[in-house]
């Protein structure tokens, strides 16, 4: 299963679509750092990813998410992600944070951790995006791969972002 899982994210590396966004990706340690500038300002790019579900169902993958509030102001998020002939799951609790939100894993059983920093300031006329993944599975996987399949899935998240947006 592990081999099967290693195609799966070379796979995943080689199909990209032409990113219309300016859009930055580099590695800090454990995460995967992902910039982008939009024309948009901050309240309408957070206006659309504070909808839990809505938000998450825009991200390359998400088979399905499912989401409860919880009494601190914090949403429980149940997510199943589509993999190469299995899906993969964690639960989260997703907090807002200044300029933003953080999803950290409770549980999972396919993930040592997984955590989402998403932040949005203003920048020149528009906004900036930041956006801080690091996902470590159960099972050993090069992190080249995981830089460019996690990159890769948070720069057509942002593409799908930008174009609902502007629709």
């Amino acid at each position: 299963m592990k081999g099967v899982v290693l195609v799966w994210l070379i796979g995943m590396t080689t199909f990209h679509p032409a990113h219309a966004l300016d859009v930055t990706r580099q590695r800090e340690g454990e995460w995967v750092v992902v910039t982008a500038d939009f024309s948009h300002q901050p309240a309408a790019i957070q206006a659309l990813v504070q909808q839990d579900p809505k938000a998450m169902n825009l991200g390359k993958g998400v088979r399905s998410v499912q989401a409860e509030p919880l009494p601190n102001g914090c949403t429980k998020l149940e997510v199943t992600n589509t993999g190469l002939m299995r899906t993969y799951s964690y639960t989260a609790e997703r907090c807002p944070i200044e300029d933003g939100w953080h999803s950290k894993m409770i549980s999972s059983p396919d993930f040592e951790d997984h955590q989402i920093v998403w932040k949005t300031v203003h920048h020149g006329s528009g906004s900036r995006v930041v956006v801080r993944v690091k996902v470590e599975p159960k099972f050993p996987v090069p992190r080249f791969l995981m830089t460019r399949v996690i990159g890769g899935a948070l720069e057509e998240t942002l593409e799908r972002i930008d174009a609902r947006l502007i629709n």
